[in-house]
């Protein structure tokens, strides 16, 4: 298993953009869920490495926020995929972690800001069971999402693990 770290306000966030696309942003968490309750949840997503829950200073009680980590970056649109399933009751809401978000939107206006234009990106190793909407939950924090397509499989109905998300870039 991996670390389980609890993480008080004021604490300042360590800089570490591979640590930032491996990680997702966890909230509406149940005040009684422990790091290994998230650790467990989380689990069926990918290999996790590290869980941070936010705790308040005062108290030491959780704030129903935390931080997942894990080893591999394809373990996050699967975390994301866990969004509204329940964790001691209470269904969870996911989303990447903002730190991937800013790194992200100062690396698109440096390096596309000559070209401009929509922008259609592949996207793979997705679960089967993902939607449109739930990747389109993803990128939505990177900017304005066009078009999202996911090839389902004919027989089952299922996502065939790959899709297209076409983007605009404003610039």
């Amino acid at each position: 298993m991996g670390r389980i770290r609890r993480k008080e306000d004021g604490a300042e966030p360590e800089a570490d953009p591979e640590r930032d696309q491996r990680t997702v942003f966890a909230f509406q968490l149940s005040l009684k869920a422990d790091e290994r309750d998230v650790y467990e949840f989380f689990s069926r997503a990918g290999k996790v490495r590290d869980v941070r829950l936010i705790m308040d200073r005062n108290s030491r009680r959780s704030k129903g926020v935390g931080y997942i980590e894990f080893y591999d970056a394809m373990s996050v649109p699967m975390a994301i995929a866990l969004r509204g399933q329940p964790l001691l009751g209470q269904p969870v809401d996911v989303k990447a972690s903002e730190a991937e978000k800013n790194l992200v939107q100062s690396n698109a206006s440096s390096s596309v800001a000559a070209s401009g234009g929509a922008r259609k990106l592949y996207v793979g190793n997705l679960h089967s069971n993902i939607t449109e909407e739930q990747l389109r939950l993803v990128f939505e924090p990177f900017g304005l999402v066009e078009l999202v397509q996911l090839p389902v499989d004919p027989l089952t109905g299922l996502c065939k693990g790959f899709g297209f998300v076409q983007a605009c870039i404003l610039l």
